[in-house]
């Protein structure tokens, strides 16, 4: 752009990684090349001019460590990690210098009005302010360094967070993209189920055994919220137990299979959106069960006699079950427009005789 931005990236990086007082954290830029440090005071209703303190104080005794300063005078200031720029557009049919804040750095720059409701774009091209009718086609006429830019630009809306999305993406390469996708997943973890407590002196016994998963997911981007996105997942689930228990001279062999169909509904949340990309994510599941198959042998010892009993379907399994899932992982690209993903997810059920997974899911989306 010119030399004032190159000079307000480097007080930024001073501003931001050198350890003042909260009052000399805020700066002034005055052509381009110097600064004035001070405590800033900025009424965003009016945006054509910004006041600092020089003082040394909390408060000022004496007029000249007041400074008033209007847009056409300076270049720029910042404050509490915001920065403005003095730059000229129309207000009322006028044209006017007022401070505009710069949201995102980059080959372009985002810029917002401070009452929040205008949006504004500097390239190569200049100053051009966002239409809500056309700022789709606008943002398609930038250059960019992102290579599915304009599939991003399809889904932004007309709203800060989600212009500064796009934008930020744009800077760093795009980094890691949420879109509609749709995707495959597969498990191998724990499942568990409680044994009724009709079965000897096991009162609500926990057996385990592998459990295995596989299905699909389908990705919905949310982009008022852009490091937050909405996932269904419908997918099949199979448990095979066998255990041995012992109460006293008594003995049972507990053998369980069940399949299960799952759809979970939950969000994800990205803690970051470049390279690896840890999340966590919440939501709602229900399971529907079916092929279920269960049997048990009690081995009983009297007198040096054994007793055996074979029993089938002793463990009862309600066909619906609704719970909760919770999960957390990484996620990173693959072959430059996929996505993979490995996390850790568990399900949390109030029924004790519902069979439950917690174990590790490794997703692909497409």
């Amino acid at each position: 752009m010119n030399y004032f931005l190159a000079f307000l990236a480097m007080v930024m990086l001073i501003s931001e990684s050198v350890a003042q007082p909260s009052s000399k954290r805020d700066y002034i830029i005055v052509q381009d090349t110097v600064s004035i440090q001070g405590a800033i005071q900025f009424d965003r209703s009016l945006p054509a001019k910004v006041v600092m303190y020089t003082g040394e104080g909390d408060l000022s005794y004496f007029d000249s460590d007041i400074l008033t300063f209007h847009a056409g005078e300076i270049s720029g200031f910042g404050m509490k990690k915001q920065h403005f720029v003095s730059r000229e557009v129309r207000t009322e049919g006028q044209l006017e210098k007022i401070f505009l804040e710069v949201v995102s750095f980059g080959r372009n720059l985002f810029l917002v009005h401070p009452a929040g409701d205008r949006f504004f774009i500097e390239s190569e091209a200049g100053l051009a302010e966002l239409s809500r009718e056309t700022y789709r086609q606008q943002l398609n006429g930038l250059n960019t360094d992102c290579t599915n830019w304009s599939d991003m630009v399809c889904n932004v809306q007309y709203k800060r967070k989600s212009l500064k999305y796009i934008f930020d993406q744009a800077e760093g390469g795009c980094g890691t993209q949420v879109d509609y996708g749709l995707g495959f997943l597969a498990g191998y973890g724990t499942g568990s189920m409680a044994v009724d407590g009709h079965i000897g002196s096991f009162d609500n016994h926990d057996i385990n055994a592998p459990a295995f998963l596989s299905g699909i997911e389908f990705r919905i981007p949310i982009w008022e919220m852009p490091r937050v996105y909405g996932e269904l997942e419908l997918f099949y689930i199979y448990f095979s137990f066998a255990e041995e228990l012992r109460s006293g001279e008594d003995y049972y062999d507990l053998i369980a299979e069940s399949s299960s169909v799952a759809l979970n509904a939950r969000f994800v949340y990205l803690l970051r959106n470049k390279g690896i990309v840890p999340f966590i994510s919440g939501g709602v599941t229900s399971r529907a069960y079916f092929a279920q198959k269960s049997e048990y042998f009690y081995y009983h010892v009297t007198n040096g006699e054994m007793t055996v009993i074979h029993r089938e379907d002793e463990f009862s399994v309600d066909p619906m079950a609704f719970g909760f899932v919770v999960s957390g992982g990484v996620q990173f690209p693959v072959f430059k427009q996929h996505l993979l993903s490995l996390e850790y997810t568990t399900d949390i059920f109030f029924a004790t005789n519902t069979p439950y997974y917690s174990g590790i899911v490794l997703k692909f989306n497409l």
